[in-house]
């Protein structure tokens, strides 16, 4: 009775235990309002909406209603006040304390039936700060209450001189509001209307000059010299209204926001406020060896800041080169590498300040659509770029098609096709342009190529360049006929004959077969006027052939996380056949081989892992859980203690532990083992469900166990 009710519990919970569902506590809100959204949020937040109110763009807003924990938007929060630090670098932010001083000012004096912040003015007070001149006219002149604030005005905000701000209390109740002259009209502020007529402003007008003479004409403009010549109500007060509420707007670049959903969680915060603009260039190539497409960037950034070095007597600085493919918010591919430079104070300012420094990279891709997704980290004063991308991948397939027009301004040819390097081509090396601009000095040269084009009948390509409307005409048109049977087929060209003009010129590929297009591609590039262009540093990691191995594992890697098993399956397998020493390729292929069951084929390519050090606890603990799943429990409890004698918190080894000792009849040491896991992750209510049965097991037991001993 006892090992029947134990192999029930672990027939029931094994596969919830070994492989849990991912759980998530909050469900994306689709179709909320904004009003909806910040209801939702924790007080502390919408506190802080309401804070910022008048000075948050939409922009902002938006993302920040879109962030989903408290992290993000602590982060976010911290970026708002940073962008508009007038003096960031000093421990205070003046901009921040005066608004924070201004927001309680006009709650404790302005308040009403509402927040003293949500009155016309507190928004006024908060915007522009107290008043240079503060007049009342309340229950005076026949007038209904009245208040008059003047301010100097800022021309560089487009601002006048001077200018007023008038409130009023409607109809003579309710709190002070907004006059705006052209919409309210003055008729609005006569408490007093005997013998006026409404529909007439010069009648209006001469109640007011006979009611209150001192401020007739500071009603019908809040600027000072600028009322009507017909005592008419001027928009000019509209439109500097207008301008007053969209201040604060206009005085901060929303960049960071707009990118903000994108780089949070791999930027650090005190690296977000350094944004630099970029340059950049991609292109896709199709190795005919691995039979992979191959995506190829180049980012130039427009500005690195250097540090210097006493210790080496050179500037330096070091980047980290953060890149991922996704699928909507599924990350499909993502690595990093790290590149420092050293120079010495010539070669910074005969290299580095006038040419710049690319970063090129390369990596294989699988067919679909994806979004790329390139960041560029400097540690010297910790700035960085960014870059998004739509990228469309072709089918991997022996299909012929074109590689896209590069404009470059050098090509070399290499003698032994060895490495992987970007923006190599067979035996072709190109100089990456990102900017894709040039000078009427270089020679510019436009590099072609078709792959996989052996089958097709008659083969050419076909290139035109041609100007954009409204530069000076030029046009050049090329044919290039592909020789029979031959697989790739790549060529270049140059096209500064002395004739070129400076303009933009738009390039377009074509691939025929029997005189039918059957591939286009188009690419652009600038001939600049200017004497000369300089062109980036370029730096880049190569990769040796003799390694491609990896490269199937990479792709092995992208099916999986698409969930595309069979196919990631098959890459594994290429990947380990070619490279058995790449120990974390063999520990993602053991890992999937134990998911689709295959234990037979698993046992091999875990043993790979023996003896390496560094991969011990992979080695122990997959092969314990192979074990367990083939009921080899004992020697499965072996290698499972190992791992965890070499990591002691990892819950889904210890799971295992559980489930392995539950087989073994060992109650005492399963319990211990399960509330070992649930201490490092609480959020499992399979193992939570499996503690409270066993321990009404163990009870069953003891009462059993005492009924015999009281017989």
């Amino acid at each position: 009775m006892k090992k029947r009710i134990v192999y029930l519990l672990i027939f029931l919970l094994s596969v919830v235990v070994i492989f849990p569902q991912v759980s998530y506590s909050k469900e994306k809100k689709k179709g909320l309002s904004t009003k909806e959204l910040i209801k939702r949020l924790p007080k502390k937040y919408r506190d802080w909406l309401d804070l910022v109110y008048y000075i948050i763009t939409p922009i902002e807003k938006k993302v920040f209603l879109q962030l989903t924990n408290n992290r993000d938007r602590d982060a976010f929060i911290k970026l708002f006040w940073q962008y508009r630090d007038p003096t960031p670098g000093t421990p205070e932010n003046e901009f921040k304390e005066e608004h924070i001083r201004r927001f309680k000012y006009a709650n404790k004096h302005f308040k009403t039936t509402r927040p003293g912040w949500m009155t016309d003015m507190g928004k006024i007070y908060i915007l522009l700060g107290p008043p240079n001149v503060h007049n009342n006219y309340d229950n005076k002149y026949g007038l209904y209450p009245l208040k008059i604030w003047g301010y100097y005005g800022d021309k560089k905000l487009g601002l006048p001189a001077y200018f007023r701000i008038i409130f009023y209390k409607r109809n003579g109740i309710g709190e002070y509001v907004l006059y705006d002259p052209a919409f309210d009209g003055p008729a609005s502020l006569l408490r007093d209307q005997e013998g006026v007529d409404i529909t007439d402003i010069n009648s209006i007008y001469r109640k007011l000059k006979e009611v209150a003479p001192s401020i007739a004409k500071s009603v019908l403009s809040l600027i000072p010299g600028e009322e009507s010549f017909f005592s008419l109500p001027t928009t000019r007060s509209s439109v500097l209204l207008s301008q007053i509420f969209d201040l604060p707007k206009k005085r901060v670049k929303v960049s960071y926001a707009r990118h903000f959903l994108d780089f949070k969680g791999i930027v650090k915060v005190d690296y977000t406020m350094n944004y630099i603009e970029n340059d950049f260039f991609y292109t896709l190539s199709f190795d005919p060896q691995t039979k992979l497409n191959f995506l190829h960037f180049s980012i130039k950034p427009h500005r690195i800041s250097l540090d210097y070095s006493t210790e080496k007597d050179k500037y330096y600085f070091a980047l980290k080169l953060d890149v991922s493919l996704k699928k909507g918010k599924q990350i499909v591919y993502h690595y990093s590498k790290n590149y420092s430079f050293y120079f010495t104070e010539e070669e910074v300012n005969t290299k580095l300040k006038p040419l710049g420094l690319s970063v090129d990279d390369m990596f294989p891709v699988i067919p679909g659509q994806f979004q790329l997704i390139v960041l560029l980290q400097n540690s010297v004063k910790k700035e960085f770029t960014y870059v998004k991308k739509d990228v469309k991948i072709p089918p991997s397939a022996n299909m012929p098609r074109l590689l896209t027009p590069i404009p470059t301004y050098r090509v070399e040819k290499s003698v032994l096709d060895i490495v992987y390097r970007p923006f190599k081509f067979k035996n072709y090396l190109l100089n990456i342009e990102p900017k894709k601009i040039f000078s009427l000095a270089d020679n510019i040269l436009i590099f072609i190529g078709a792959e996989n084009v052996k089958n097709i009948k008659k083969g050419k390509i076909e290139l035109i360049i041609k100007n954009r409307p409204g530069y000076p005409d030029f046009s050049r048109n090329f044919v290039f006929q592909i020789p029979a049977g031959q697989n790739y087929f790549f060529k270049y060209i140059s096209i500064n004959d002395g004739k070129i003009p400076s303009a933009v010129f738009d390039v377009t590929a074509r691939l025929y077969s029997s005189n039918v297009p059957i591939d286009t591609k188009e690419n652009n590039f600038t001939v600049s006027p200017v004497r000369s262009v300089a062109h980036p540093m370029e730096a880049f990691k190569v990769l040796d052939k003799k390694n491609k191995g990896l490269n199937y594992y990479r792709i092995a890697n992208e099916y999986e996380n698409l969930g595309k098993l069979s196919d990631a399956e098959k890459f594994y397998k290429l990947g380990f056949s070619e490279k058995r020493d790449f120990a974390e390729g063999v520990v993602r292929y053991a890992k999937l081989l134990l998911k689709l069951n295959k234990y037979d084929e698993a046992m091999p390519v875990i043993e790979t892992l023996k003896n390496n050090k560094k991969f011990d606890f992979e080695y122990f603990s997959l092969k314990g859980e192979l074990l367990f799943y083939k009921n080899n429990t004992e020697e499965a409890l072996k290698n499972l203690l190992k791992a965890n004698k070499i990591y002691d918190s990892d819950y889904h080894v210890i799971n295992l532990l559980g489930l392995s000792f539950l087989r073994l009849n060992e109650f005492d040491q399963a319990l211990k083992a399960f509330k070992a896991s649930i201490s490092l992750n609480d959020d499992q209510p399979e193992i939570k469900n499996l503690i409270e049965k066993i321990k009404r097991i163990q009870k069953k037991l003891k009462r059993t166990q005492k009924n015999k001993i009281s017989k």
